[in-house]
């Protein structure tokens, strides 16, 4: 994922049939999704998915883009893909930007737990852990579905909590025993 230079930041408030989140962004690329950010509960008004007509048109280009993709996602339909480059990754380590993109491996509605993703990226089982303190600092969930990876027994972690995880994973239609 490229870096650009950052504009002037900012946030979009969004409720979804998930949960309310909101998507952070510097002007020109995306810089985060928060799924549990205090202001999120308290301003989630913003913007609803599904969308009304038109509600996104004066939304910088790359949000605009990302919030049709979420209202096809929220609405049944496929994963929101957006362009690596719509991304900032400023901060993180290349290990972890690898292991975030490999997540897009992983289709909805399937899920592959830590040992197995590791094999995905080409790497020993034994980095399960590191793959799974990767997944951990993905600032993109829903874009990059690091929901998709479980434990062997358990359903793993979620930096945003388990009850985004299994939401997310339930409207994706797999269910946890």
């Amino acid at each position: 994922m490229p870096r650009r230079e950052s504009g002037s930041p900012g946030f979009l408030a969004c409720r979804s049939p998930s949960g309310p989140f909101r998507i952070r962004f510097d002007g020109i690329q995306i810089t985060g999704v928060d799924l549990q950010h205090p202001a999120v509960r308290q301003d989630s008004s913003r913007l609803t998915f599904p969308l009304r007509q038109n509600s996104a048109r004066l939304l910088p280009p790359t949000l605009r883009r990302a919030v049709r993709l979420l209202d096809l996602y929220f609405s049944g339909g496929r994963d929101p893909f957006l362009d690596d480059a719509c991304f900032s990754t400023a901060g993180l380590t290349p290990f972890t930007v690898n292991v975030i993109l490999g997540t897009r491996r992983i289709p909805p509605g399937d899920v592959a737990t830590y040992t197995e993703f590791s094999r995905m990226l080409g790497l020993a089982p034994s980095f399960r852990r590191a793959v799974g303190g990767a997944l951990g600092r993905n600032p993109f969930p829903i874009f990059y579905p690091c929901h998709r990876v479980v434990g062997n027994q358990t359903p793993g972690g979620f930096s945003s909590g388990l009850a985004w995880k299994h939401r997310l994973l339930r409207h994706e239609g797999v269910t946890l025993g």
